[in-house]
């Protein structure tokens, strides 16, 4: 498990502290996943949201994505705050809202990077675990960090 942390654009003249260990295991991950013609991974995030109450609610999302370089991607939402599914083929992105019975289509840009560029860009979205799809994800990981930390395997 690593530990990225954002930057504050008002100290960004500083130079970023990249810890050799945390330099090490982002860049080979980075290189296997952009030699990888394909891949896919689930992911589980877990977020506590302070209700007006101050009590804190535990919620928590599923989150499935397909990769196929260099214009397929796959991804699938489901948890107490999302359920989305979203499909890249080179050509359009569709994102279906589930819950709402609710989807968009949109004409894509030629690449993977380039279309979550576009959708940043242009509509202010950022999908969740975009880095990971970039096709330099260390790049991507470490442009905006402070400090890192290895936590070890989990």
């Amino acid at each position: 498990m690593l530990t990225l942390g954002a930057i504050d654009h008002a100290a960004a003249q500083e130079p970023s502290i990249v810890k050799p260990r945390v330099d090490d295991v982002l860049r080979r991950m980075s290189d296997l996943l952009a030699e990888s013609p394909s891949f896919a991974f689930k992911a589980e995030e877990i977020v506590d949201e302070v209700l007006d109450s101050g009590f804190k609610a535990e919620l928590s999302n599923v989150r499935t994505i397909a990769l196929r370089r260099p214009d397929g991607v796959v991804t699938n939402v489901d948890g107490d705050t999302a359920h989305r599914s979203a499909w890249f083929d080179g050509k359009t992105l569709t994102v279906l809202d589930r819950q709402h019975n609710r989807y968009v289509v949109l004409d894509a840009k030629p690449g993977i990077d380039e279309t979550l560029d576009f959708v940043a860009d242009e509509f202010d979205v950022v999908f969740p675990l975009a880095d990971i799809l970039h096709s330099d994800i260390y790049e991507s990981l470490t442009a905006g960090a402070e400090y890192t930390n290895y936590l070890g395997i989990h």
